[in-house]
């Protein structure tokens, strides 16, 4: 299992994104804006979707959320599973109760 940074931003993922690449040379391995999947907002045509910024070694995804959407704090962890059988129990362990125990 590799665990991956998923940050959130308030519609400013792109100037974000731009922002690293220039400061520290990051690189843009993917990006995905809303409009480009149907049924997208239309006052989120622009917003980043998806995107995976490349730092070293490192990858970092980064999006402007769902329709820019903070309520996850800014951030969330991506598990990326190496099978089916160990994405289902990753899925069933972190289900328990639906949230994370100290948000009770």
């Amino acid at each position: 299992m590799k665990a991956t940074a998923y940050l959130f931003f308030a519609g400013d993922c792109a100037e974000a994104l731009q922002f690293y690449r220039d400061a520290i040379g990051a690189d843009i391995r993917a990006l995905v804006r809303f409009g480009d999947m149907p049924g997208a907002p239309s006052d989120a045509q622009d917003k980043v979707m998806h995107a995976e910024l490349g730092i070293g070694d490192s990858t970092i995804f980064a999006s402007d959320g769902q329709a820019i959407d903070r309520s996850s704090g800014g951030y969330a962890i991506s598990l990326l599973a190496a099978d089916d059988a160990e994405a289902e129990r990753l899925f069933a362990a972190l289900a328990t109760e639906g949230r994370f125990p100290c948000h009770s």
